[in-house]
């Protein structure tokens, strides 16, 4: 829990000094629910910097038995980074990387924010029956963004 308070720390600081920061991907302003409308799970969440001031969000889910980790960030700068590029840049930051045999391709493609802004969306196979495939993926509930998410709609934010 304390390093969950952490990352809402971060994501605070996102708000209070957006100039120090790149963008990042409007669903760390949102409230999640257990299930999605196609019935995948939720299970947490995380949130930090690549490098000084590119966020990222990230998104963990359950589907059809698979886990899966989803990061989003923003395309400015790395628009020509290929998926090899992508998976080293997170490996190199210590946000998550593989480890024993490749079962599974990480899935990237370009998704866009209400705002017109361009994202990596970077999804990777965290386990399924064969075991786990990854390290790192730092995960956090959702009931404390959720309520820090909450109580910033509450204050007009």
């Amino acid at each position: 829990m304390a390093k969950a308070k952490v990352k809402l720390q971060l994501l605070q600081n996102y708000l209070d000094y957006p100039d120090r920061y790149m963008l990042i991907f409007e669903h760390a302003w949102k409230v999640f629910p257990d299930y999605t409308t196609l019935g995948d799970f939720n299970f947490g969440w995380d949130a930090g910097l690549i490098g000084k001031n590119r966020p990222y969000f990230c998104e963990c889910w359950c589907a059809d038995g698979v886990t899966i980790l989803t990061y989003f960030i923003v395309r400015e700068g790395i628009e020509a980074y290929s998926i090899k590029d992508i998976e080293e840049m997170l490996s190199r930051e210590r946000i998550v990387w593989y480890v024993g045999p490749r079962e599974h391709d990480t899935s990237v493609t370009i998704v866009t924010d209400s705002c017109g802004n361009e994202f990596y969306s970077i999804s990777i196979i965290v386990s399924d029956d064969c075991g786990p495939y990854i390290a790192g993926g730092e995960i956090h509930s959702f009931e404390l963004l959720n309520e820090f998410n909450n109580n910033r709609v509450g204050k007009g934010e």
